[in-house]
């Protein structure tokens, strides 16, 4: 393998999810390869504290969706004088790494990763910056991300699609019961579980309608949501007017997932667009059955009857069916949970960051 080149990592948001995470993945295991990295991310965003002790960062203030700073701050990480590659993980990085090279005269070739399952937009500028010569990579999350993704660039071999990654040995496998203490749960009580940030395409309305005819069958059932957003007052308005309130639980955003997912009887997904999914591999590593969704490049990672039970999006009748089929039937559950954690190691974060790295000697060449 040739010498790796320099790797100027951009991601812009402050808040937690899962993009968040694949970038701490991704120069985790670039450390671990020896490889010379740096990340320009927000100074007081989450990513920047858990880079600690990993790899260097130049923090930057998050005020605006474009910032002309962020631009100068890549192109001078980039003059340093020993080849280097940029790796733009989200729409504004993206921006802000072709505003660097057409403004600060940057030739450092840029990849890109795209995780999500919407068409790129038609305007003039998002044109521009899908097609900028300096793009040399556009690395979609799912072969389904990569299909809408085509549409817009004029020259599809720039399109790769390279999976999300897990740390397989991240998760505890055996119940704790941290999460049916936070719930206050009994042993007996079936527990379904949502980690999913608050937002409107993770169809949290899907999972509480779900709950609902659960809840029917299993009076004594605890469903709980794991995750923080925008959606969070309309997702506890619906759930008050159902009279669900005691039953189904919003913990918020927790940093200790890691510890409280293997509590689950069921991880139920109910996205209705999605990228990949990667949520979905963590309950396999947990040995927690899934029941999930269609969306996006979900059934690229999970396959019916298999390792998963998958349903339409929107239909919540069909994924509470499913739920009880998990519950009520020990074999089946056995099943999917032996099949669901071959299918969890074969998207390890050292696979995909394997994957990464030919890209990034691709482009350096």
């Amino acid at each position: 393998m040739n010498k790796a080149p320099f790797i100027i990592h951009v991601s812009t948001p402050s808040s937690w999810r899962g993009g968040e995470q694949q970038v701490l993945y991704l120069c985790q295991e670039l450390s671990a390869r020896g490889i010379q990295q740096l990340v320009v991310t927000p100074t007081r965003g989450i990513l920047a504290e858990k880079l600690r002790g990993i790899c260097t960062t130049v923090g930057m203030p998050k005020h605006a969706s474009i910032d002309i700073r962020w631009a100068r701050a890549i192109a001078n990480a980039a003059k340093q004088g020993i080849p280097c590659v940029i790796h733009a993980h989200d729409s504004h990085a993206h921006s802000h790494a072709v505003i660097a090279a057409s403004v600060f005269s940057c030739r450092a070739p840029i990849v890109v990763s795209r995780r999500v399952d919407i068409p790129v937009q038609s305007s003039r500028g998002s044109q521009w910056k899908y097609n900028h010569p300096n793009v040399r990579r556009i690395l979609c999350v799912s072969d389904v991300v990569k299909h809408i993704t085509q549409h817009a660039v004029s020259n599809l071999d720039v399109l790769a699609t390279v999976y999300d990654g897990i740390d397989v040995d991240r998760f505890v496998r055996e119940p704790t019961g941290k999460l049916r203490a936070l719930l206050g749960a009994a042993p007996n009580q079936s527990l379904i579980v949502n980690i999913a940030a608050l937002a409107d395409h993770k169809d949290h309305l899907t999972f509480v309608q779900a709950a609902e005819e659960i809840a029917v069958a299993l009076p004594d059932a605890v469903f709980a949501l794991i995750g923080e957003g925008s959606e969070r007052e309309n997702i506890e308005r619906v759930i008050a007017d159902k009279g669900l309130t005691k039953k189904v639980i919003l913990l918020g955003h927790r940093s200790d997932v890691d510890q409280l997912l293997a509590d689950a009887d069921v991880f139920l997904f109910t996205s209705k667009a999605e990228g990949l999914g990667s949520s979905i591999l963590d309950a396999m590593a947990c040995g927690v059955p899934v029941v999930t969704t269609n969306a996006g490049g979900i059934p690229e990672i999970a396959t019916h009857n298999v390792d998963a039970l998958i349903a339409p999006t929107q239909d919540p009748v069909a994924l509470a069916r499913h739920v009880l089929s998990v519950i009520n039937d020990g074999s089946l559950r056995e099943h999917l949970v032996t099949q669901a954690l071959i299918t969890a190691n074969r998207f390890s974060k050292s696979r995909m960051a394997e994957e990464t790295i030919k890209h990034y000697l691709a482009v350096s060449d």
